[in-house]
């Protein structure tokens, strides 16, 4: 890939990404207040939005009080990207209709793993919490995850052109 384009926020990018491969990776580390965790959830939570195409991938996150309106926006019936104005972060630069096929939407939650177990320090978790890492805080902590949970009040996919294979599931666990 060879474009990144982080437009609130940093990109939390090092050569030791560059083992991933010629592509690497960017955490696109969203700065803004309330785009995240406790800030984010007493402003009532917020929307996310994806566009995916052969030449882009745009993602958006809006506050609750920040969401684009009306029938153009990403809750509408005829979401249009160019009027949300600038992504949150933009990837270009590559073939995604090469690397990118048969997706599916997983929603989890998992606590640590790669990217945020190599996080916890930068992110200032470690400093917040006196815990050297984030395995450590999750074992000795685990009244801090008492609370957590996804809530949605919907999950939209649109399509451009005939998607009759496409299928969807829901599994509750």
């Amino acid at each position: 890939m060879t474009a990144r384009e982080i437009n609130w926020g940093s990109c939390a990018y090092d050569g030791a990404n560059a083992s991933k491969g010629p592509n690497g990776y960017c955490n696109a580390n969203d700065t803004r207040p309330a785009s995240f965790g406790s800030s984010y959830n007493l402003n009532g939570g917020g929307v996310s939005a994806i566009t995916w195409t052969a030449r882009s991938v745009q993602i958006w996150n809006f506050p609750r009080d920040k969401v684009p309106q009306g029938d153009k926006g990403p809750l509408g019936s005829n979401p249009t990207p160019t009027t949300w104005g600038r992504s949150t972060v933009t990837f270009q630069g590559c073939d995604f209709s090469h690397f990118l096929k048969n997706m599916h939407i997983v929603i989890d939650t998992t606590l640590c793993g790669d990217w945020a177990g190599d996080a916890w320090a930068s992110s200032g978790c470690q400093k917040k919490t006196g815990v050297a890492d984030c395995p450590t805080f999750v074992r000795e902590h685990p009244e801090a995850f008492e609370d957590a949970y996804w809530l949605f009040n919907s999950l939209k996919v649109y399509g451009q052109g005939s998607y009759a294979n496409s299928t969807s599931t829901f599994t509750a666990r």
